[in-house]
């Protein structure tokens, strides 16, 4: 059960070079990490089927490909809104600037030239990018809110915003589920998650953590309204 439950977990990268021996370089090192479940085509038509269809966590993309190139790949990618937010790492064989250039206003996440001087700058690379990714993918936006679960991280109006531990759940709980009322029995629910804290000393401090919630949020406190004989909600005012 351990071993599938891993499987299930590896990211999916998908390769696409046309040179052989490359594409078996990199497809070799990156398998030894053990980390990463790889994909790997010859060609950007069948590179643009195998992401439409599997949806990789990050494309390792070759600028010469035989039939459409790696930045007509790329374009097709960025087009299309099931694939458009996969990072895309190119790899190019060429000294050429232009070419970088032209990748990053693609929507490229980052260039690497061949031959490699070390297969571990591109493992570090594809690391901090997944990384990068997995953090951006998690964070919950409303307004001018924005709330990132993985480093309990939240700004508002592009302004960092310090809250407590509690303050942090409420308003976790009511961004994943803006429009929602929620009672002050299910915040304590939320709060109580692992934490030995007596149920009607939680109860009682609902409100005024939810009054703090909104002073650290300045202007954006307005988002969280008081629902009567409900609870607390969050939306954005018509």
């Amino acid at each position: 059960m351990a071993e599938t439950k891993k499987a299930i977990l590896k990211k999916k990268i998908l390769i696409v070079e046309d040179d052989e021996d490359i594409r078996n370089l990199v497809l070799f090192n990156l398998d030894m990490t053990g980390e990463y479940e790889l994909l790997s085509a010859d060609n950007g038509e069948d590179a643009l089927v195998l992401a439409k269809n599997h949806i990789p966590s990050l494309v390792i993309l070759d600028v010469m490909l035989p039939g459409i190139d790696g930045f007509e790949v790329c374009r097709q990618l960025k087009a299309n809104s099931t694939t458009r937010k996969i990072p895309v790492v190119m790899l190019t064989a060429r000294s050429d600037d232009n070419d970088v250039v032209k990748g990053f206003e693609l929507g490229v996440e980052d260039y690497l030239r061949k031959p490699f001087s070390s297969m571990k700058i591109l493992l570090a690379r594809v690391s901090n990018i997944l990384q990068r990714h997995e953090a951006d993918s998690s964070k919950i936006t409303l307004g001018e809110l924005e709330l990132n679960p993985l480093n309990y991280s939240v700004t508002a109006a592009g302004e960092a915003v310090d809250l407590s531990y509690s303050e942090f759940k409420i308003l976790q709980l009511l961004m994943e589920n803006p429009g929602v009322a929620y009672t002050r029995e299910a915040m304590m629910t939320v709060i109580k998650a692992g934490k030995n804290i007596p149920v009607n000393k939680a109860l009682r401090s609902i409100d005024v953590q939810v009054l703090s919630l909104r002073k650290k949020l300045g202007k954006c406190g307005k988002y969280i309204q008081t629902v009567r004989s409900a609870g607390y909600m969050i939306q954005i005012e018509q």
